[in-house]
């Protein structure tokens, strides 16, 4: 099967932004008087609306959760952004797409200012045709983080269509399109959107999220990815 449009996710796909992330929700959590100091905990943060999971980790109240994101933003927002970078062999799949005519999109549920300044950092905001975030203030709509991720990916497709990228949201379109993410909701996503989806697995989710979630495919690494789309 050939792919025309290839989306991606941004956190744990194009950016290895964990460390930042971390130090920031860290940070943040102190906003309750909470110590977080476990790694696989804070790791979860990775990806995810904050707000969701900061209410399914530890039943904060809409008030505490707010105040728990604010101080987190505080941090990330200024300093932990760019404590995180491309993923070896991202450049490399990016570029090899568009000299293809390969149709790209960024569809993240990071606040879409973040996304942006993100990739302009990377100088990656020339790969890609559209770059689709959440609207800040999504992070206090009690929203489970796949339902969020599947208004983002159908966002995208209607942005692509915008923009004269595909003439219709038609079952051609969505047989010729592609959802890559690391994370579980990535896969239900893309499913409820009726598109491949693919496990970015030199992400922060395993092997075994991915699988469980019924990925169609999982990639170990970006030139993995990049053999499967090229050849």
């Amino acid at each position: 099967m050939t792919y025309k449009y290839i989306l991606f996710d941004l956190d744990g796909t194009i950016s290895a932004s964990g460390p930042g992330i971390i130090k920031a929700m860290q940070y943040g959590l102190t906003a309750a008087g909470i110590n977080e100091t476990d790694p696989a905990t804070l790791k979860s943060f990775i990806g995810p609306p904050l707000n969701v999971q900061i209410q399914k980790i530890y039943g904060l109240s809409e008030k505490d959760t707010l105040a728990v994101i604010m101080k987190f933003r505080e941090q990330y927002d200024n300093k932990g952004i760019f404590d995180s970078a491309p993923y070896e062999g991202i450049n490399g799949l990016l570029s090899a797409l568009k000299q293809r005519n390969m149709i790209t999109a960024v569809a993240s549920s990071k606040p879409w200012p973040l996304v942006h300044k993100i990739l302009k950092d990377f100088s990656f905001t020339s790969y890609f045709d559209v770059i689709v975030g959440s609207n800040p203030s999504d992070e206090m709509k009690n929203k489970a983080d796949f339902d969020q991720k599947t208004r983002i990916i159908k966002k995208t497709f209607i942005k692509l269509k915008e923009i004269g990228m595909t003439p219709a949201l038609d079952e051609k379109f969505l047989s010729s399109t592609i959802m890559i993410g690391d994370k579980n909701y990535d896969i239900f996503g893309a499913k409820a959107n009726k598109i491949t989806s693919a496990g970015a697995a030199w992400g922060y989710g395993s092997l075994d999220e991915l699988a469980d979630a019924g990925a169609d495919f999982i990639f170990k690494t970006p030139h993995d990815l990049q053999d499967f789309l090229l050849t």
